[in-house]
């Protein structure tokens, strides 16, 4: 038997607790190194591994300017191989002592290509910087290192910090929404626009059935939590997309992977304090507006009179709605007539109310700040920051917020001239409030129940007291949720260069991070009319706790060699890196507070239930890559991982190898190229293949090992209580192994008009083998679901589009236009599914179906006669009674009957595909102009095309949906089928069927073309107005820049989808639309530098 190398029997905590004293003694050793140094010692300089040389020191001065001589302020220069450096000043003079007369100075300025030019005993070096408009001479961020754009083999794309500094946005997330084609990021129907909401992200379309598809996201090269990260923070981020790019990450990127890079001091400046702020206002993107209550109760007595039920609402209340709007009838209800000492509500009540207007603020203020600190000194550099971001709910009623506080410390040191210090740490402290719901519903309860108010409700009842029948209670008495979280990172590490082009890098990461929440059930009560108190919510009041204490390691070791040989170029890396994830938690709620005011599991008397929980995994890796470009016109890379996962059982399943290739081809390097360099100044083709592993998928840790469940308060009771109890464990994947995910991509770079106008491609193909899908079918008399195999097969593929535009119209004007856009269709190679069920509850697939493929029926349109129901297929499959303005669907089969056949591939009866739920052809357009001292920017998102088909479940679309305690009332809703001459509805053209008070209605409501609706749409993302105070007055104030801004977010959508949904929050937790509303956003802002 091969030994289980990473057996939960193991004890990692001597093992870790051995690497990390020999660890935290290495860099013991660095910190008093680094502590020397900063003292301005120099005892360890003399046991440098290089012999000391013979100095020389120079002063090299000189001016930088523009092509056309224009002086440049800010031009970074920069002794190659070293961190001794300046900047220009104003008039473009610098002055740099150097010790090697014949040392290397780099030049570099944003927008401008980098010069490397000799100093040669030269002691006067004049400077004229040409503009790389295109920027590919710029530096991007890869895994585990960095390239030149110009020499990149794989498909990677990268946002710098001006594309998203100063939103008025709460984190990265929506920052970077629509700049990178292909990457979705898309709202969370749990939480929708609520303060705090996080988003999910998605890279080139869906990668597996099985479990999360996210790319694997890295800041600083650590997994941290997205969503504690301070944008204002970040200097760059990188998207490698395909696996040439993220093989060398092996399991954890079969995805792509999203590289951030914080900022850190920059070379040759001195001390500088940035501060910025913003405050802005939001306001809901849209709310459905309520039907005027008159209309939803003819509606609601026209759909009862279709049931053959009574009239919901009585003539007399009807007279008494029509007096309360004409302000003739002053009360929102009266004393019941069926019970004395009850309010009249629901079809009693005469209110015209807009419950979700109510419900909602109109606008609300948030605001962010953050303050750093930078500098470098001649071996140092050093980056410190303090962020903190406060936003208040939209909510009119009760206590809902989100504030973070972070804190970023980056510090980099040469301690000698082969040893660098890397220091960082990240704090980040999050706090959100949200409300409570009853009966164990978390809030989405609540949206539910916003959803289904009526119209004719009152909101104030004639005591004075808040309706019953509304959601008041919940948000303002029930008592609310509270969630913090801590998070906190430290780094620390060395690079040893003993030679020229050597480096060895390492590095021990620790992440910890507590989460707490506490949930208040409050027992809440209403008033009869006689004053008598009741219960409404919550009859026993409970208290919940949950603490849950996470502990992550990760040991990186990496070594490379960098060594250019004539016209050959060749670098080689190797490295090792290890994991360790330990999760512990408890959870526990007790019943019957002493006292609602003093919450806690100590101050309750009642019933009480406690959980806990402990689980581990861990991975390693070994990785490599290896770079060769010739005269940087043929490229090559090459990548390979080899890792191991706690996740599964032995060595024959643990271990995978994931390699990957690269090749470019600068053909406009060539000779023959030299005709037309003039009009595409820079050509590029590239391609790659790659495969890696997927262990992300969903499933337990210790899937291998029969697990028997432990319950607490079986349903039988004995001896005066419910016991503790265990059920039968599930059956054990033992073969069970990684998913793989292997990607074709080809691409081209170009650069035209004198490098004006960018163009990035790439067309990839992407196919998941060895997915976990459903084992063959077993008897019923198993008792337990059967494990799961991998036997199924998915393909992706997709394109990406980048065309950029950029130019200088003269010193004082320039300006830019980006457009992306990506595109991507998934299809079902293999599943396991014989009989080609179609059903998607479960979530069963079958091979060559397109996924987000909609199955219906072809709309008619709506009878209008009993002769045009006579004489149409039999429909009584949905319902046995077809009446004038109920939906008319087509027999595709001519048998004279309307069936779903046997619901499968083969026999689906009159069904056929109707559409595609996948959002197709996303875009951003990214635009910027700067006129002197003021600048202008603007980014658009959108969706060419997406087709929606809501369930019948779904009662903000549908209105009626076959309950009138579940159905809504909003403007649109009122048009639905009535008969020619009615005074309500919308006549025999409208857009709805004719509405059932009851489950018939459902009959109407089967998935079909009239009611596919375009979920398409293009939408303002980002405006912003700025405008730089001039230096020569700033400066008089001892402020280096001053900057203010305008700016606003989501300003403006276009779109066909229906006024009862934002483009962007179609889903919810209970529903489509049931959702915290998104917002628009206007902002004021100022950045200064001192």
């Amino acid at each position: 038997m091969k030994k289980n190398v990473f057996n939960p029997g193991i004890n990692w905590k001597k093992i870790y607790s051995s690497r990390l004293l020999k660890i935290m003694q290495l860099f013991g050793f660095l910190a008093l190194i680094c502590v020397f140094q900063v003292r301005g010692g120099n005892s360890f300089s003399q046991g440098s591994i290089l012999p000391d040389e013979v100095t020389q020191e120079v002063v090299v001065t000189g001016t930088v300017t523009e092509e056309d001589g224009t002086p440049l302020p800010g031009v970074t220069i920069v002794v190659k191989g070293t961190t001794t450096g300046t900047i220009t000043d104003l008039n473009g003079n610098y002055s740099l002592q150097i010790d090697d007369p014949d040392a290397v100075l780099v030049f570099s300025f944003v927008g401008y290509g980098s010069q490397e030019i000799a100093v040669a005993g030269q002691t006067i070096l004049d400077v004229s910087m040409q503009v790389d408009i295109l920027g590919l001479d710029e530096i991007v961020v890869i895994g585990y290192g960095t390239q030149r754009k110009i020499n990149l083999t794989g498909a990677v794309d990268m946002v710098s910090s001006e594309d998203f500094v100063n939103r008025p946005v709460g984190n990265v997330a929506q920052t970077i929404q629509g700049i990178i084609p292909n990457l979705g990021i898309t709202t969370n129907s749990d939480e929708g626009g609520e303060p705090g909401a996080t988003q999910s992200w998605n890279l080139r379309g869906e990668g597996t059935l099985t479990g999360s598809e996210e790319p694997y996201i890295l800041v600083d090269g650590v997994p941290m939590d997205i969503n504690q990260v301070n944008p204002e923070d970040i200097e760059s981020v990188s998207v490698l997309k395909d696996a040439a790019a993220s093989a060398i990450y092996g399991a954890r990127a079969p995805f792509g992977v999203i590289l951030i890079t914080t900022k850190r001091g920059k070379k040759g400046e001195g001390l500088s304090i940035e501060y910025s702020s913003n405050f802005a206002y939001g306001t809901p993107t849209l709310l459905p507006k309520a039907a005027n209550s008159l209309d939803a109760a003819l509606a609601m007595n026209y759909a009862a009179a279709n049931d053959g039920s009574a009239p919901l609402y009585t003539d007399e209340t009807l007279q008494r709605i029509r007096d309360y709007q004409a302000g003739t009838f002053k009360d929102e209800t009266i004393i019941s007539l069926e019970d004395p000492n009850r309010w009249a509500t629901w079809y009693d009540a005469n209110a015209n109310n807009d419950f979700m207007d109510i419900y909602f603020k109109d606008w609300v203020g948030r605001q962010k700040h953050h303050l750093s600190l930078s500098g470098s000194t001649e071996k140092t550099n050093f980056y410190v920051s303090s962020g903190y971001y406060d936003q208040p709910g939209q909510l009119n009623f009760g206590d809902e917020y989100f504030k973070r506080f972070n804190l970023t410390a980056n510090l980099s040191s040469n301690v000698t001239d082969w040893l660098t210090f890397n220091f960082r740490t990240k704090y980040a402290r999050s706090e959100k409030q949200v409300p409570n719901a009853y009966g164990g519903y978390d809030r989405n309860v609540i949206w539910h129940g916003f959803t289904r108010a009526w119209p004719s409700n009152a909101w104030i009842f004639p005591n004075g007291e808040y309706s019953t029948s509304t959601m008041y209670d919940l948000l303002a008495l029930n008592g609310n949720e509270l969630n913090k979280t801590d998070d906190f990172w430290v780094t620390i590490g060395g690079v040893f260069e003993p030679i020229a082009g050597w480096k060895t890098d390492i590095e021990y990461n620790f992440n910890n991070n507590a989460y707490k929440q506490t949930r208040l059930y409050k027992t809440t009560y209403g008033h009869y009319p006689d004053g008598t108190a009741f219960p409404l919510n919550n009859s026993v009041n409970q208290f919940n706790a949950w603490f849950s204490n996470n502990d992550y390691r990760m040991l990186h070791v990496m070594t490379s060699y960098e060594k250019v040989i004539g016209d050959h170029y060749v670098n080689a890396l190797v490295g090792y890196e290890e994991e360790l994830e330990k999760n512990a938690g408890l959870k526990g709620y007790k019943k019957s507070l002493v006292t609602q005011d003093v919450a806690s599991i100590s101050t309750a008397t009642g019933d009480s239930q406690i959980d806990d929980w402990w689980e581990h995994w861990s991975t390693k890796g070994f990785f490599m890559r290896v770079n060769y470009n010739f005269k940087e016109k043929y490229l090559l890379e090459f990548n390979a991982r080899r890792d191991g996962s706690s996740r599964f059982e032995n060595a024959d399943t643990q271990w995978g190898f994931f390699p990957s290739a690269s090749v470019g081809y600068n053909i406009s390097k060539e000779p023959f190229w030299d005709p037309i360099s003039a009009y595409v100044n820079s050509f590029k083709i590239r391609a790659s293949w790659g495969s890696l592993g997927n262990q992300g998928v969903d499933i337990p840790n210790y899937m291998y090992i029969p697990i028997l469940p432990v319950e607490t308060n079986l349903d039988w009771i004995m001896g005066n209580a419910r016991p503790v109890y265990t059920e039968a464990p599930g059956l054990i994947s033992p073969a069970l192994t990684w998913e793989t995910s292997t990607t074709l991509d080809f691409g081209f770079d170009a650069a035209i008009l004198n490098n004006r106008l960018g163009i990035t491609f790439d067309w990839y193909s992407r196919t998941t083998t060895d997915m976990f899908g459903p084992a063959q079918a077993l008897p019923s008399v198993l008792g337990t679901d059967p494990p799961e195999e991998n036997n199924a097969e998915l393909e992706t593929k997709g394109f990406e589009l980048i065309l950029t535009w950029k130019d200088r119209i003269s010193r004082d004007l320039s300006y830019n236009v980006k457009v992306a856009l990506g595109d991507y269709k998934a299809t079902v190679v293999k599943y396991n599914n014989p009989t080609g069920l179609l059903t998607r509850d479960p979530e069963i697939w079958y091979e060559g179906q397109v996924l987000g493929d909609i199955w219906g029926y072809e709309t008619v349109g709506f009878f209008q006669d009993q002769a045009d129901v006579d004489a149409h297929a039999d429909q009584s499959v949905f319902h046995a009674l077809w009446t004038p303005g109920d939906i008319k669907y087509k027999d595709q089969d001519g048998d004279g009957e309307i069936t779903y056949g046997a619901n499968t591939l083969d026999d689906h009866g009159d069904k056929i595909i109707i559409g595609n739920s996948r959002p197709r052809y996303n875009f951003g357009i990214t635009a910027g102009l700067k006129y002197k001292n003021f600048d202008l920017k603007m980014f658009w998102q959108g969706i060419g095309k997406r087709d929606i088909m809501f369930s019948t479940s779904t009662n903000v679309f549908w209105g009626f949906r076959g309950s009138m305690w579940q159905n809504s009332y909003y403007e649109e809703h009122m048009d639905y089928w009535s008969p020619a001459g009615s005074d309500f509805g919308g006549g025999t053209d409208a857009y709805y069927p004719k509405p059932y008070i009851l489950s018939e209605h459902t009959k109407n409501c089967q998935p079909q073309t009239k009611y596919i609706v375009k979920g398409s749409f293009v939408r303002l993302k980002h405006l912003e107005i700025g405008y730089t105070f001039p230096q020569k007055l700033t400066r008089k104030v001892a402020i280096q820049k001053a900057r203010i801004y305008f700016a606003g977010e989501n300003l403006l959508t276009l779109t066909s989808l229906t006024k009862l949904f934002d483009p962007e929050a179609t889903g919810g937790g209970l529903g489509g639309g049931k959702i915290y509303p998104l917002q628009t956003v206007m902002s004021m802002g100022v950045n200064v530098t001192f």
